[in-house]
């Protein structure tokens, strides 16, 4: 493997550890860079590029997704309690919050 190769299974392990997907990094390296690019690049080295973006390799050999970021990840009211906007202008907020904190708890 050469340095190159092994540069570009670092970036793929790191942007996979970090939760990021192929147009984030396309974004990152800018230049007008497309996810296609991204994958290509990846793909010549024979790393899945089958997701959104890389996947970790599990110790067992098996791919894993990782979690979204926490900032993907939607904490509203609505959202936790799987409840639609009309459902949440025709509730009791003392009631709905007292879930929403139990259910914050949960998470």
């Amino acid at each position: 493997m050469s340095f190159h190769d092994a540069r570009q299974s670092a970036i793929y392990h790191a942007a996979a550890q970090l939760g990021l997907s192929f147009e984030m990094i396309a974004g990152l390296y800018g230049n007008n860079t497309s996810k296609e690019d991204v994958k290509n690049f990846f793909n010549s080295q024979s790393l899945d590029i089958s997701g959104a973006g890389p996947v970790e390799i599990e110790s067992n050999g098996t791919s894993e997704q990782p979690s979204p970021p926490a900032n993907d990840i939607d904490l509203s009211i609505g959202a936790i309690l799987g409840l639609s906007n009309e459902e949440l202008d025709a509730s009791d907020w003392d009631t709905l919050l007292t879930s929403y904190q139990s259910a914050l708890t949960e998470f």
